[in-house]
């Protein structure tokens, strides 16, 4: 019971991590999509048919995963391996002063969460692949190809955020607030569906002001 608490809030982070890491990967696929639609309409025109582009997206997302997956285990290991020497098995705690526990790998476990790592940045690059899927190429080469903006994501996120506050009321299960990290989760979720609405908003309210200044 006394470590239960380390264990979970270090596995809900690395959670909160692969989460961010997908977000990431999405943010930085979206815009490469959206930089480099003269040069997906010109591959189309020269016969990349729409799967091979939605391939080629999600192939440079695999890429990003393997690579943010090894990185990541080896960072983690050192981070481990640091806190152990640092801060004792406790991280701190000093419940077991004097004591100075070595770290056991598990091979098992890191192809485990380098595995997740790669299927998030898969699960971010998919939106991406599917919009340079859906491009036409002629009407890219002309200037009229933007990517999709998608539909108002406006009462998705007030509807997260609603559930968030909901769980985060919830009680604990077997001493452990799975509620609130759910509740966590989905307020990650809400404020980024809010987030383009929230943009919006602000730029109208600062056009007016900042119009006539350079």
């Amino acid at each position: 019971r006394l470590s239960r608490a380390y264990r979970v809030n270090l596995t809900v982070l690395a959670l909160v991590a692969l989460f961010t890491g997908a977000f990431l990967v999405y943010s930085v696929l979206s815009l490469g999509v959206a930089r480099r639609l003269p040069q997906f309409a010109l591959l189309g025109v020269l016969g990349l048919g729409a799967r091979e582009r939605q391939a080629l997206v999600l192939a440079e997302s695999l890429l990003l995963g393997a690579a943010g997956s090894a990185l990541g285990l080896l960072l983690g290991t050192a981070l481990a391996m640091l806190a152990l020497r640092l801060l004792g098995g406790d991280l701190g705690g000093g419940y077991f002063a004097g004591v100075a526990p070595r770290l056991h790998t598990d091979t098992a476990g890191a192809l485990l969460y380098g595995t997740l790592g790669l299927l998030a940045a898969g699960l971010g690059g998919w939106w991406p692949a599917r919009q340079a899927r859906r491009l036409a190429p002629a009407q890219a080469l002309k200037g009229l190809g933007a990517a999709a903006s998608g539909q108002p994501t406006t009462l998705a996120g007030a509807l997260l955020l609603a559930a968030a506050l909901a769980l985060a009321a919830l009680p604990p299960v077997a001493g452990v607030p799975l509620a609130a990290y759910a509740s966590v989760g989905l307020l990650l979720l809400g404020g980024i569906a809010l987030l383009p609405a929230l943009a919006r908003g602000l730029l109208r309210l600062l056009a007016p002001r900042v119009a006539t200044r350079a």
